[in-house]
């Protein structure tokens, strides 16, 4: 809604010096207008005319040659100097609204567009009546200029209230994002304080360890899914198209998502169809899509209920249908709830997590496969559907890969490297050794650039671990100088940070880096430096 205090005063200004009666109407969408200010100097004449918009909402088949539509349509104004008997009789086409207009003593009509930069917002009505005052063409200039301004202050005032709304969802955020933090930090903290009084328990430090493990990751999937949404919204998400099988990736995104099914004791069903589900798509993004999906059902499902994933393969299309029974989703939500932060409240007031941005991700992820989503619900406890469209691989365009050479590559025996990691965080720097060595591998720590630079040409590197934010040398200039490092055998320079936009890959590239990964690393990724580094 726009500014409601700036509508009621552009209305009032204008009565009674320049009319007896003002009216402003704007344009809710392409097919709808709004009666948003109406004056008059006598208070029970405004009842009179609010009752008579409600019963003839300006409509272009009640009056033939103008009003309000016919100024929203053309954009030009209106003038009627004198409103004859005659006029109205042939102008209104029902009889009740021609019987009510008589009745108010109309005498002389401007309306003109409220637009500006090109686009009309709505219009505004002057009307003479009991002053018997009759509008002229230097009215008509007078109204106009009215107009404008008053249009430029309408949009003002809502940019304002728009900002306003903008900076209270930023409030509600930042709020809900730290308390989405804590909730991982406070058994990880707790964790971390059993194992310190507890070291001797085997058992213990292993439950702890693995706790430790699930909430990391999920601090982690909560910072990926920021970034990703970022990426959408700015046109820089990495899709790694392959041909696949969808099937393959819902059994993914299933596999990731029944813990949390599992644990809610929910009954899930799953039906795939007889034909073919290849498509060409990016298999971890979609499997993302899905998990993200799965986990929402499980979480707004109450314990024991039932979850169903369906998926049809339409001619020219996939589509995929995960049904529950669970709080089901409002009708004035259904179509927002795809919008960043929509389910955002106040943490006091929420029963279930979440930062609004599981759902925004999978409408963006699924838009760049060149599908839509749709929600639907037929209320609140009465469950929802979440429907993912997906365009279908064509016949014959299908040409699976083959896995077996990559799986061979990634079962070849471990070497012992020789890595060089350079951070200033030194509890980073100095766990990350310890993994290596675990490893196999011979480790080097440098603190800061400098050091680092120093003690490679001794060291000679397989492999550099290199921060990008270091105290005294970026990571970008370390790389430079690395690379020119005369009779030292090149290593394998990764930039080991925080740091995941493309613009940073794209500069880390730029410095010579041959991969850039963001942290926490995989112990994973850790694992095949000992047995994918080039020769």
């Amino acid at each position: 809604m726009h500014g409601q205090a700036t509508l009621d005063k552009i209305a009032h200004m204008a009565v009674p010096r320049f009319a007896d009666w003002c009216a402003i109407d704007m344009l809710a969408d392409t097919n709808t207008v709004q009666r948003v200010a109406v004056a008059h100097v006598d208070p029970a004449k405004l009842d009179i005319a609010r009752e008579l918009y409600r019963r003839f909402p300006p409509d272009a088949d009640r009056i033939a040659g103008g009003g309000v539509w016919n100024i929203l349509r053309t954009g030009q104004p209106e003038l009627v100097e004198d409103i004859s008997d005659e006029m109205l009789a042939a102008a209104v086409r029902d009889p009740d609204h021609l019987a009510a207009l008589r009745s108010l003593g109309l005498r002389s009509y401007i309306g003109v567009p409220l637009a500006v930069r090109g686009r009309t917002l709505g219009a505004i009505a002057f009307v003479t009546a009991e002053s018997g005052r009759r509008y002229t063409a230097d009215d008509l200039a007078l109204a106009q200029d009215l107009a404008g301004r008053a249009a430029v202050a309408i949009e003002n005032a809502t940019l304002l209230q728009t900002l306003r709304e903008s900076d209270r969802a930023k409030d509600v955020f930042l709020a809900t994002l730290a308390h989405e933090l804590r909730n991982p930090l406070a058994p990880v903290w707790n964790g971390l304080t059993i194992i310190k009084r507890l070291p001797g328990d085997v058992r213990r430090v292993e439950q702890m360890a693995d706790m430790i493990e699930r909430q990391v990751g999920q601090l982690t999937r909560l910072v990926d899914d920021l970034l990703d949404v970022s990426r959408i919204n700015t046109g820089k998400i990495e899709l790694k198209m392959q041909h696949t099988n969808l099937v393959a990736i819902l059994g993914s995104a299933l596999e990731t998502s029944r813990p949390h099914i599992e644990a809610a004791q929910h009954k899930l069903s799953v039906r795939f169809p007889d034909v073919s589900t290849d498509l060409y798509a990016d298999p971890v993004r979609l499997a993302q899509v899905f998990s993200n999906l799965l986990n929402n059902a499980a979480k707004y499902t109450r314990q024991g209920g039932s979850i169903e994933v369906v998926v049809d393969a339409e001619p020219e299309r996939f589509v995929v249908r995960i049904r529950d029974n669970g709080a089901g989703i409002p009708s004035e939500m259904l179509g927002t709830v795809f919008t960043l932060f929509t389910q955002v409240t106040h943490p006091a007031e929420r029963s279930q997590g979440g930062l609004g941005i599981g759902l925004s991700l999978v409408e963006g992820l699924v838009r760049l496969h060149g599908g839509w989503v749709e929600a639907r619900s037929e209320g609140l406890g009465k469950g929802s559907e979440f429907i993912v469209y997906l365009p279908r691989t064509q016949d014959g365009a299908f040409h699976p890969t083959q896995p077996a050479e990559n799986a061979a590559a990634r079962s070849g025996p471990l070497t012992r490297r020789r890595v060089l990691v350079v951070d200033d965080n030194r509890d980073s720097a100095d766990t990350l050794a310890e993994l290596l060595r675990m490893m196999g591998n011979e480790v080097l720590v440098a603190h800061d650039g400098t050091v680092a630079l120093a003690r490679a040409p001794q060291f000679k590197p397989d492999v550099v671990l290199l921060d990008i934010g270091l105290p005294d040398l970026s990571g970008y200039e370390v790389a430079r100088q690395l690379r020119r490092v005369p009779g030292m055998r090149q290593p394998r320079l990764i930039a080991l940070t925080g740091w995941g936009q493309y613009e940073d890959k794209r500069r880390a590239a730029e410095a010579g880096f041959d991969d850039h990964w963001t942290k926490p690393v995989d112990p994973s990724r850790l694992q095949e430096l000992s047995r994918n580094l080039r020769a």
